[in-house]
This record gives C-alpha cells, structure tokens and sequence, in this order.
C-alpha cells in the first residue's frame, strides 16, 4: 500500500494551514508524474474509507489523479491514498470495471 499518513496530532498545528478551500490548477501526480486536478472536501469525503479519513486531519486540499495505469487515486503533500483507501471503485483506474446507469423509467 502506497499510503502515507501523518496522525491528527501531528498535522494539526496552531497556525497550520492544512484546511483550505479546493486547490486550484493542477499539479503533478507524485507517482506518475501527470498533472492532477484538485477536488472538493465533500467529495474526497464521501469516497474515502472511514478508516483511512481516521489518520487525517482534514479533508481539504488533495488532489484527484487520473491516469489509468497509476495506483494513487488522490494526493496531498506526502499523503498518498490508493483504491484500498477507498469505500467505492473507482471507474477510471486500471482494472476497474465502468459504472453502468440503468434509466428504469416507464413512458
């Protein structure tokens, strides 16, 4: 596993400035060296596992990889977190299978 975490203790400071709002432009994948976009809190939250939103301070900052064959899926700094750090597959990495949208709807 690729993770890296820092404990609540140790991120969270007086003065740190680790909860920000979305990062904006893109910045390069530290594994694979692609440029990443940055995501919102709520939506990195609502994909990550309890367990791994356990080991972090906060929500705000990370940045969202999408290059297929790259095992991170979303970064910040030197935290790493790959698919066995989320709670739902995500579609766009290697080996996942694409979501499919059934519309049940009756006319």
């Amino acid at each position: 596993m690729f993770s890296f975490f820092k404990s609540k203790k140790e991120s969270k400071t007086e003065g740190d400035n680790c909860c920000t709002p979305q990062p904006k432009g893109k910045v390069e994948c530290p594994s694979c060296k692609q440029k990443a976009k940055g995501v919102l809190a709520k939506t990195f939250e609502a994909l990550v596992s309890d367990e791994s939103k356990s080991k972090l301070s906060c929500f705000d900052g990370f940045y969202y990889c999408k290059t297929p064959s790259c095992k991170t899926v979303y970064f910040r700094d030197t935290q790493i977190l790959t698919q066995s750090d989320m709670n739902v597959v995500v579609g766009l990495k290697e080996g996942a299978s694409p979501a499919t949208v059934l519309n049940q709807q009756r006319y």
